[in-house]
C-alpha cells in the first residue's frame, strides 16, 4: 500500500542502488543516472551517501560497486526473515526424490534465487546461489506475478518483455492460467518441466522444482504436493514470526 506522503529521496536512493547492483559491474554516477531517470549531480549525491554508509564502495576509477554493509545488511535480512530457513528442510525433500528445486523471492518484476538445487549436484551447494533475473523467465517468477495488480505488469512492460522470452501464449493468459489453476509451469530445452507456487497470495515468495520428462499425468498430484509443501513453509514461517509484507518499492 502506498503511503500517504512516500519519500521520493528514500525512493531515487534506492533505485540508483538497485541500478548499481544489478549491472553486475561497477558503474559511474553518470551511467546509473541515466538508467534511473535522475540528472547527474542528484544521482552522484544518492550514490556518494550510500558510499558513506558502507553500503557502496568506489573503485580507483570512481566507479561504485557494492560495499562491506550490503554484505552484512543482507546476512542479517536473510536471518531477520526466517525464509530460507523455514523453506530448507522441505526443500531438501523434494531434491531427495531426484527433483532440482529453488526458492525464490519478487521485488517489483526480478526473482532473487534463496536456493537453486540443481537434482545433481550436493544439496547445501543450491544455497547462497543468490542471482537476480527477471521473474518472467522461471516458473516460481510467474506464480509470483501472477498476484501483482495489471496496473504494475503493465508499468513493468511484462507484456513486451514476455514476446522475446517466452512461449506462443500471450502474457495476459499465461497469467490468466495461474491465477485460475493456482500454479505455473514453464518447458525447457531438454524435456524438463518446472513446476511453481507462491508461499502466499501477494506472491512474495515461491517454491519451485523441476525434472526431466515429467509425466502429464503426474502433474496435478506435484501441484497438490508442492501446496502442501507451500503451507508447511508458511507454518514454519509463521512460527519464527509474523509472515513478512510485500514491499512494492516504485519502479
Amino acid at each position: 500500500m502506498k503511503p500517504a506522503q512516500p519519500v521520493q529521496g528514500l525512493i531515487d536512493g534506492l533505485s540508483c542502488l538497485q541500478s548499481v547492483l544489478s549491472s553486475n559491474k561497477p558503474s559511474g554516477s553518470r551511467e546509473v543516472g541515466r538508467r534511473c531517470d535522475l540528472n547527474r549531480t542528484r544521482a552522484n549525491r544518492l550514490l556518494g551517501t550510500w558510499r558513506y554508509l558502507g553500503v557502496l564502495q568506489q573503485t580507483e576509477d570512481l566507479k561504485y560497486a557494492p560495499g562491506p554493509a550490503l554484505h552484512v545488511l543482507a546476512g542479517m535480512g536473510i536471518q531477520a526473515s526466517g525464509l530460507l530457513q523455514a523453506a530448507l528442510p522441505i526443500a531438501e525433500s523434494w531434491w531427495q526424490k531426484g527433483y532440482s528445486v529453488s526458492l525464490g523471492v519478487r521485488w517489483q518484476d526480478k526473482i532473487s534465487f534463496l536456493l537453486q538445487a540443481p537434482a545433481d549436484t550436493p544439496f547445501l551447494e543450491g544455497i547462497g546461489r543468490q542471482y537476480t533475473t527477471s521473474a518472467l523467465c522461471s516458473s516460481a517468477g510467474l506464480a509470483m506475478l501472477s498476484a501483482a495488480s495489471a496496473s504494475d505488469l503493465k508499468k513493468w512492460d511484462c507484456a513486451k518483455e514476455w514476446e522475446d522470452i517466452g512461449d506462443d501464449s500471450t502474457f495476459k493468459d499465461v497469467i490468466k492460467n495461474i491465477q485460475a489453476n493456482n500454479y505455473a509451469t514453464r518447458l525447457y530445452p531438454h524435456q524438463i518441466r518446472s513446476i511453481g507456487v507462491r508461499l502466499n497470495k501477494e506472491g512474495q515468495a515461491a517454491l519451485a522444482i523441476s525434472k526431466k520428462r515429467m509425466s502429464e499425468k503426474k502433474i496435478p498430484e506435484i501441484v497438490k504436493q508442492l501446496h502442501q509443501s507451500a503451507d508447511d513453509i508458511t507454518k514454519r514461517l509463521q512460527a519464527h514470526h509474523a509472515p513478512l509484507e510485500v514491499a512494492n518499492i516504485p519502479a
